[in-house]
């Protein structure tokens, strides 16, 4: 079976920031909008 796409997932950290900070710099990765939760989180898209 090959994998075509991935649409989402979630990963859990103690450092939401350390953990921006990697996918911006390993993967290009950008923050975008989240909606308001009621817990800390950050939602990251590919740069286009």
């Amino acid at each position: 079976m090959q994998i075509r796409t991935l649409d989402h997932y979630a990963i859990r950290t103690r450092d939401i920031a350390e953990s921006v900070h990697f996918y911006h710099v390993a993967l290009n990765m950008v923050t975008g909008p989240r909606p308001p939760f009621r817990f800390p989180g950050a939602w990251l898209y590919r740069a286009d």
